[in-house]
Formats: C-alpha cells, structure tokens, sequence
C-alpha cells in the first residue's frame, strides 16, 4: 500500500500552540505551522522571511507610534511619525531637522539645568533638541551628559529692561517698549525709538525667549545641571527636530491614511477633518526643512443631484502651487 500524505498549499493559519496541534479536524489545521521564525504568511499564502528593522530614533516622549511612509518624490523619501498629537519626520534613519543653528551661552548648574542662548528663539515647549559640539570639543573629555541624547525644553519668558533714549545700545541688545519686545540691529544705536524706527530695532516674537530648561527626552525627568562637567560654551550649538501638532489625538492615528500627490500628502482618518502636509524645501533629506500641516477641505459645493443622496466635491489648491487634489464623496 503507498504511503498517503496531503499537499500544504498556503501558510495562512500561522502558528499554533503545543495544544492545538493535535487538532486535525479544524479546518485551517492544513494550513498551520508548528513554528514560524524570523517570518511570517503574507496574504497570498506564500511564508516569506521577515524584513529587517533599522532603529531610528526613540519615539516622541516615548510614546506609541505609527510610521506613514510619505514619498512626493522618488528622491524625496520621508517617514512620518505619529504620536497622540504630535508628527515627526524622518529621512532614512535620520531626524528632520529646522533650520536654526543658535549658539549656546551658558547651561546652568541648576536643578533643572537651564540652557540660554546668544539670541532669543521661538522654540517651544516640549520640542526636542539635541547638542552638537565645535572641533574643539569632539574629543568629548568633557559634557559627557550632553552627549549622544536628546533633550525636551521648557521655555521660560524673560523680562527685558524698559528702552531708554539716553543709553547707547549696541547690536543684539534687547528691550522692552509700549510692551513689545526688540533686538537692537545696529550700532551705534542711540535716541531711536524702537517702534519708529524699524532701521534700528526688530520687534521680536511675543514667546521669543533665550533661556529653556531641559530634560531627558525619554524619561521626562529634568536634567541636573550639576552633574554636567563642562567648562566653556565656546562652540556648542544646538539643532531642534521637526515636529507639528496635530488633532490625532487618543489614538486616532492608528486608523490614519495618507493619500498624496508629488507636493501635497492629505491625511484622512475618518474622523477629523482631512489635513493637507507639506515639506518645504522638498530635499528628501534630514537636511533644514520646515513643514505644515492645516485643514485640507477649504470648498464644498453640490455637483449633481443624485436619487441615491448627494454628491459632493471638496478640493484644495496650494497657494504657492498650482497642483490640486480633488475627492468626491457620496453620501446616502
């Protein structure tokens, strides 16, 4: 009598415990496995071997995240990441970064340590920075804290003196007048009222501000300044990671898709407005770069009648572009 065996023609079913496996007459039982490494089943059946993973960086605040693949070109690849209210980019394994390269005054020994800058910046709370070091200080014998690890920053709002015409300010010199803000752009700089005369003075943002505290990027906990063993600032700068708020919050970014053309990404969930993502410059690297994300849908007008309901066409159109991308929707 020939020996009798049964042909397995797709991986499906995955794989099953010690328990099941005596389970002949389920019926996916043709298509388990008893062990399953380092693959796993794709749809069509076939049992592939998994891909390999690259670490990028640690998750905003460490918290759950989903990558979005965003591609307006093919040599300008991004990654985004998603976090309850908050997006980030990537490049390859790289973080997206601003443009500002603002050079470091002094960190504080304090508890938490407070980092000051040369100029006032608009950075914000809860952005993530990280420190890079000049020539001089890339032998990294000192400021071992600050090294290789990203910090979250808390802006703390400085109060500058009251302008005075009798005293001689000379560049980067800041005041207060009529409760704005000013950088003096000239020197010598003198008897010029801020507000008259723009020549002279640079109104400055309302949340400008040079001092920041800091604190572990991860763990959330501030930064003792006391235990960072650095003697001179000379040199040392600092870069900010790209990241926008968003309305994805409580995990609605889980169900989030992306749909896009080569300048705009619109990202649909289901429950929240569509919201139209830009990069700008369009480098397709970690390279400075800023970006937006804004409520997509900006016109909505009735098409035809139709007996099943109403049609519906929403479309938008960048301002600096003449590319558009229209949806239609129909509703019962």
């Amino acid at each position: 009598m020939a020996s009798a065996t049964y042909q397995q023609t797709n991986f499906l079913a995955g794989e099953w415990s010690p328990l099941s496996q005596g389970r002949s007459d389920h019926p996916k039982y043709r298509s388990a496995m008893n062990l399953s490494l380092n693959g796993y089943p794709v749809e069509e059946g076939a049992w592939v071997r998994r891909p390999g993973f690259r670490l990028c960086a640690p998750t905003f605040k460490g918290q759950a995240a989903k990558l979005y693949a965003v591609h307006f070109t093919g040599s300008a690849p991004y990654d985004v990441e998603f976090t309850d209210g908050n997006i980030r980019f990537f490049n390859g394994p790289f973080p997206v970064i601003t443009a500002e390269l603002p050079a470091v005054a002094n960190i504080s020994t304090a508890d938490p340590s407070v980092i000051t800058f040369l100029d006032p910046l608009t950075w914000a709370t809860d952005d993530e920075i990280v420190l890079v070091f000049g020539p001089a200080m890339q032998s990294g014998e000192e400021a071992h804290m600050l090294r290789q690890r990203t910090f979250l920053i808390t802006a703390i709002p400085e109060t500058y003196a009251a302008y005075n015409a009798a005293t001689t300010y000379g560049i980067g010199s800041l005041v207060a007048s009529v409760g704005i803000n000013y950088v003096s752009i000239q020197t010598p700089n003198l008897n010029k009222t801020p507000a008259a005369n723009p020549a002279y003075w640079t109104a400055l943002d309302a949340a400008a501000t040079r001092t920041f505290s800091i604190r572990d990027a991860i763990t959330d906990v501030d930064v003792d300044g006391a235990t960072i063993d650095i003697n001179t600032f000379l040199g040392v700068f600092a870069l900010r990671a790209l990241r926008l708020a968003t309305p994805y919050t409580l995990g609605t970014w889980e169900n989030a898709r992306i749909v896009q053309n080569q300048h705009v990404a619109v990202v649909v969930n289901g429950t929240h407005i569509p919201q139209a993502l830009q990069i700008t410059p369009n480098l397709g690297s970690s390279q400075a770069a800023e970006a937006s994300i804004r409520p997509f849908v900006t016109a909505c007008s009735p098409k035809s009648p139709a007996s099943a309901g109403s049609m519906f066409s929403t479309s938008a159109a960048d301002s600096a572009d003449s590319t558009s991308i229209a949806f239609t929707t129909i509703s019962p």
